[in-house]
């Protein structure tokens, strides 16, 4: 039997009741800065400064607040001009931002170390139902997380057995968070301390390896946003070929928290598969569920239903049952 492949992002963890969006972490009293370090009503500087304005500006300008991303737009405009030149202010002030930079990132994790030593997981949120239906299924033996949360922690708490096999894409609040922007972005070098495949603790997940290999995904509270395309990108484009023999085709289940969030989702897996939002759903049994209001669905009481129906437990009953008739 394939492998069957379970992929968790923050909307997992907010989904429990966990507060552990960067807004949260923003608004909370582990957030390091409260003040531009410039004056732009009296300058005229056509982009921030400093990283931790580059941040607070992002916050003011939108009620999302993505750190990474801003984090990246920052880097990219750092970059030096055509003959390399590299000013000394240049360098100092990089060097000023990767003092902010670790500053940003050993807070959250203290932020993110609080929310999971003090919330009070959501035992009966659609995310509980999933995790306790997949970890009953048996056979979804890879799990991928993009969350610094302990998963098994988590596990523990709905009461559900703790001896399955997952990953921590990004680090780990037991071990060290890496934060920060991809390598296929054009920052300027000086900010090369922001990529996280430079950071000592990043290591090969192989999550496009197994996404292909796999004949079942879920993905619960992952926005398959930009940032995040090599992991999910060759996958898509790839489940919407025009042509694809029944082993090739895949179930994909997805969950996201609402109808703004649905349309995000589809946004995204169009800009990955050339706009053939159709043959991904033509390819294969592709299903898009909202949190805040699919629990009493149909669909979605069939869904786990086909979870306990192709469980390892019921796959062993049924052998049994056929052995016994044999003999």
């Amino acid at each position: 039997m394939k492998d069957r492949i379970l992929i968790i992002g923050n909307g997992f963890d907010l989904d429990l009741g966990m507060k552990t969006s960067y807004k949260d972490f923003f608004n909370s009293r582990f957030w390091p800065f409260h003040k531009k370090l410039y004056d732009y009503s009296a300058n005229n500087y056509s982009y921030p400064q400093a990283l931790s304005d580059a941040l607070l500006m992002e916050k003011e300008e939108s009620n999302w607040f993505d750190i990474e991303g801003a984090m990246g737009r920052y880097a990219c405009h750092r970059r030096r001009d055509d003959s390399g030149y590299v000013h000394p202010d240049c360098v100092e002030r990089a060097q000023d931002d990767k003092t902010q930079y670790e500053k940003i990132t050993s807070d959250l994790k203290a932020y993110l170390l609080d929310v999971q030593k003090k919330t009070e997981i959501k035992t009966d949120s659609v995310a509980a139902q999933v995790f306790k239906a997949i970890i009953g299924n048996g056979y979804f033996d890879k799990i991928f997380t993009f969350n610094y949360t302990d998963l098994k922690s988590i596990a523990a708490t709905l009461r559900v057995n703790t001896d399955f096999w997952y990953t921590h894409m990004h680090g780990s609040l037991d071990t060290e968070i890496i934060l920060g922007i991809e390598s296929r972005m054009e920052f300027d070098p000086l900010y090369r301390f922001m990529c996280k495949e430079y950071n000592p603790n990043y290591e090969t997940r192989l999550l496009i390896r197994f996404l292909n290999e796999a004949e079942e995904v879920v993905i619960f509270g992952h926005s398959l946003g930009e940032i995040d395309y090599h992991y999910f990108q060759s996958f898509f484009k790839k489940q919407s070929a025009d042509i694809l023999t029944k082993e090739e085709s895949k179930r994909i289940t997805i969950f996201t928290h609402d109808t703004e969030s649905q349309m995000d989702i589809c946004d995204q897996l169009r800009n990955m598969n050339d706009r053939r939002l159709d043959s991904l759903y033509g390819n294969n049994i592709l299903q898009i569920f909202r949190t805040e209001d699919c629990s009493e669905t149909v669909q979605f009481q069939e869904f786990l239903r086909h979870l306990k129906d192709t469980s390892k437990a019921r796959h062993h009953a049924k052998m049994e049952s056929i052995s016994s008739m044999i003999h």
